[in-house]
């Protein structure tokens, strides 16, 4: 996968967020950067250990078992309307986030592309502007 591709599926921008992600996970022996054999240009994210989730399950395990020590003070009946009120409140969420981004682009879609206009080093009279100084 690409990071290009990663940044997508996270939602985050293609620069330095994903790209810092990816450093600290290939720092950790998560993962490797490959060249693509048919694009040398393109940059290939390849999973190093053969189940990840397995090394990472140890450092989420003490969060896993408060949940469950909490949880097992519910009833069931009790659980399905926490699960729902969650439910909702992901669906909820997700749907903002959805429009959000369709507004974001739409906004930076109808914005007129700025063109950046050369400032005089002098000005009439041979002297230079105050804000160059």
């Amino acid at each position: 996968m690409t990071p290009s591709r990663i940044a997508e599926a996270l939602a985050l921008s293609k620069g330095g967020a994903v790209t810092a992600m990816i450093d600290r996970l290939q720092r950790g022996d998560y993962l490797r950067r490959t060249r693509d054999p048919a694009d040398r240009r393109q940059v290939l994210i390849e999973i190093i250990w053969a189940d990840p989730l397995h090394h990472l399950a140890a450092h989420y395990a003490p969060i896993g078992a408060t949940v469950a020590a909490i949880l097992a003070r519910y009833p069931d009946h009790q659980l399905r309307r926490i699960l729902d009120f969650l439910t909702q409140c992901n669906d909820a969420v997700d749907r903002l986030a959805q429009h959000h981004q369709a507004t974001i682009e739409q906004i930076t879609d109808n914005q007129p592309r700025r063109t950046a206009r050369a400032r005089p080093s002098h000005d009439a009279k041979g002297r230079r502007p105050i804000s160059s100084r």
